[in-house]
């Protein structure tokens, strides 16, 4: 069971933590195009989906070592949030080494060039006001890395409770 859940605990982790941090490495200027910002939102939740497909074929990967033992909704369950409480293990540290080592004012950048599209994109003095004190309101997760990493690790993490739960749906056995 052990090995099930590091081997694709590990290779959820790395998928999400590759493909999603690995653009703001590789790429930091395509984040600051104001035309990039809904492709690469839709980029980011997709590869967090993608990734955590490892929770399903691990938890395919246990029941089938079984052979033709029962495999419960609660046994599909437990495997799945294991190997998706992993991969988010894995993540949250990969998040915490970009922001605080790769790239480490990078957070604080992209917080200013947000801030400044949100106020310029408003229709009036009125609202880029208001745009601005909500951003002030809010900018505390971009400054704080360690809190950002969380959050994004949190998504990536009720992504995996959901396909978890598919997977303990879908993938349950009874004894034959």
């Amino acid at each position: 069971m052990k090995n099930v859940i590091v081997k694709y605990g590990v290779s959820g982790g790395l998928i999400v933590s590759v493909l999603f941090l690995g653009p703001v490495v590789f790429w930091p200027q395509s984040y600051m195009v104001v035309e990039n910002m809904a492709k690469w939102e839709v980029v980011g939740y997709t590869v967090m989906v993608l990734s955590m497909l490892s929770v399903f074929f691990g938890t395919r990967a246990y029941r089938n070592e079984l052979e033709n033992s029962e495999f419960t909704f609660l046994k599909g369950l437990g495997i799945g949030l294991q190997i998706t409480i992993f991969a988010n293990i894995i993540f949250y540290f990969a998040n915490v080494l970009l922001y605080e080592v790769l790239a480490p004012g990078f957070l604080i950048e992209f917080g200013e060039f947000y801030k400044a599209h949100l106020i310029e994109s408003a229709p009036d003095e009125t609202a880029k006001k208001l745009a601005a004190e909500e951003f002030d309101a809010q900018s505390g997760l971009l400054q704080n890395s360690y809190l950002y990493a969380l959050v994004m690790a949190a998504t990536t993490f009720f992504i995996g409770i959901i396909i978890s739960l598919i997977s303990a749906i879908t993938l349950k056995r009874t004894k034959t």
